[in-house]
């Protein structure tokens, strides 16, 4: 499954193609206003109008985010989001953590701090963060 793609939809979150300026305006509009909302994600430096459009170019990382957010406040394996979400196991890791050409390692959910790795022994476990978790509801308010 390749990251292009006009719009992305996944479990009920839709984010149109539009230009970053406006794609920020209606989400800040979705929000009520949201410019505190908007602000407390980017205190960790990536912008929102930088995470929507990485998840509009990539219906994988939107619907692994989308399943995080569903199962919140468990975390999963790669495997399981792979069954749950039927995106293949290699593209679940390129769109958690990034993964050559394919799936840039700026635009992974780790490193736009959507999720969150969690260790434990051997596994690899990831969650959603509360970052994340509050980017969503911003957009979900309307």
């Amino acid at each position: 499954m390749g990251e292009g793609g006009a719009g992305v939809s996944g479990g009920g979150m839709r984010v149109e193609k539009a230009s970053a300026e406006s794609e920020e305006s209606e989400a800040r509009e979705r929000s009520g206003g949201g410019r505190e909302s908007e602000e407390r994600l980017e205190e960790e430096g990536v912008s929102f109008g930088e995470i929507l459009r990485a998840l509009r170019r990539s219906r994988v990382r939107t619907e692994i985010l989308m399943y995080l957010y569903k199962i919140y406040p468990k975390a999963s394996y790669p495997a399981e989001i792979s069954r749950n979400t039927g995106i293949d196991p290699t593209n679940v890791l390129g769109g958690l953590r990034g993964m050559g050409s394919r799936f840039d390692e700026a635009n992974s959910l780790l490193k736009l701090g959507l999720v969150e790795k969690i260790e434990r022994g051997n596994a690899t476990y990831y969650r959603i963060s509360e970052r994340g978790k509050a980017f969503i509801e911003s957009l979900k308010m309307s």
